[in-house]
C-alpha cells in the first residue's frame, strides 16, 4: 500500500527507490527475489555515485544489535563475500541472504535471472530436484552460477549472526532444515 511505501522511503531515505506492481513470475519464490536484486543494482548502476563496495541483503533479516560489521582488508576483484557458504552439502550452496563484494562482481551476479529460468524450466523437463518451491533451491543456482562464472566465494564468518525474524532462536548451520521448514511455510 502507498502508505507504508512512503513510510519506508521517509524512513530509510534511499537514494533512489523503485515501486512496481508484483509480477507473476513461474518461480515465484527464486525469480522475484532476483529481479528486485537486479532493480536494485540498475538503480546502483544509474546513480552518480562511485562505490567501493555493494551489499546485497534481504529486506528480512534481523541485525544482532551486537553486530560489529568488518570488511576485509583488502577487497578482491572477483571474489563475493556471503555470510555462510556450506561445501559439505550436495550440491554446495551459497546463501543468498546477505553478501558483498566490489560492483563488477554484484554486476554480474545481479544478471543471474535468465541462467536462473533456464535451470528451474530444465529441472522442470527433467523433474529433477524440482521442490515444494517449483524450483531448485536459490542456494544451489547461486553456488553453481558463481562458479560457471569464475568467481571466487569468500566466506565472511562475522556476518552469521544474521537470521530471519521466524527463525531468530535458530542456528543457520544446525538447524539448517528447519529454518528451511519456516521459509516453506512462509512462502505458501
Amino acid at each position: 500500500n502507498l502508505d507504508d511505501y512512503q513510510k519506508i522511503i521517509d524512513t530509510l531515505e534511499p537514494k533512489a527507490a523503485l515501486k512496481e506492481d508484483q509480477i507473476k513470475f513461474d518461480f515465484p519464490v527464486t525469480q522475484s527475489q532476483q529481479y528486485s536484486f537486479a532493480k536494485s543494482n540498475e538503480l546502483r548502476q544509474k546513480s552518480n555515485n562511485r562505490y567501493d563496495v555493494v551489499v546485497k541483503c534481504r529486506f528480512d533479516l534481523i541485525w544482532h544489535p551486537g553486530l560489529t560489521f568488518y570488511l576485509p582488508e583488502e577487497l578482491h576483484d572477483n571474489t563475493l563475500y556471503a555470510s555462510h557458504v556450506d561445501f559439505k552439502r550436495c550440491p554446495p550452496i551459497v546463501l543468498d541472504r546477505f553478501f558483498f563484494g566490489v560492483p563488477q562482481v554484484i554486476d554480474k551476479i545481479a544478471s543471474i535471472e535468465d541462467y536462473t529460468v533456464q535451470k528451474l524450466n530444465d529441472s522442470k523437463k527433467l523433474s529433477w530436484r524440482v521442490d515444494r518451491f517449483k524450483g531448485l533451491y536459490p542456494e544451489e543456482i547461486l553456488f553453481e552460477y558463481l562458479n560457471k562464472n569464475r568467481i571466487i566465494i569468500g566466506n565472511n564468518q562475522r556476518c552469521e549472526t544474521i537470521v530471519r525474524a521466524a527463525c531468530r532462536h535458530l542456528d543457520v548451520e544446525k538447524d539448517f532444515d528447519m529454518i528451511r521448514s519456516i521459509e516453506s511455510e512462509y512462502y505458501k
